[in-house]
């Protein structure tokens, strides 16, 4: 399913260079540039992904400038909607 995220991201102008599965991530996105020095010329996006969102936890993260993402079987879909505008971390 990565590879699919991945190019789904990228069908919106977003390279891709690294992911992570860590669920309390918010903070590191943060601070993504200097644990990853590396990446400090680099643009830094977050997203989420699931199979069912519960609780409004998908708005929460959209709130928070992530991208957010629904699997379902083999595929997946950017559900943010139109115009939305991604928060830079780091």
């Amino acid at each position: 399913m990565e590879g699919d995220l991945v190019r789904l991201l990228d069908r919106r102008g977003i390279h891709v260079n690294d992911t992570s599965t860590r669920r309390s991530f918010i903070a590191r996105l943060h601070r993504a540039k200097h644990y990853l020095p590396e990446y400090r010329t680099y643009r830094v996006f977050g997203a989420v992904a699931y199979l069912r969102a519960e609780q409004a936890s998908d708005g929460y993260a959209q709130h928070q400038g992530l991208f957010v993402i629904r699997a379902a079987g083999d595929s997946a879909a950017i559900v943010n909607p139109a115009g939305f505008q991604p928060r830079k971390f780091g």
